[in-house]
């Protein structure tokens, strides 16, 4: 994945310090099978861990239901 063995694409491509785009990265590994659904649980633990360094942050998004894809 990194280095884009088996796909055309690296995954710095897709996700780096200043981007994450996790439905063009879910291309390198299963093509678009289920893109949006990982997506949405990939945005919503990028939050819950940027959120883990605010303890009341955290757990408002950690019970919340309507964290989403952005």
């Amino acid at each position: 994945m990194r280095e884009g063995l088996f796909a055309k694409a690296k995954l710095g491509q897709f996700i780096s310090g200043a981007t994450s785009n996790y439905i063009g990265a879910r291309r390198i590994i299963n093509g678009q099978d289920h893109a949006l659904e990982i997506a949405n649980d990939a945005i919503i633990f990028e939050r819950l861990l940027k959120a883990s360094r605010g303890t009341f942050e955290f757990e408002k998004l950690l019970f919340s239901t309507n964290v989403a894809l952005a």
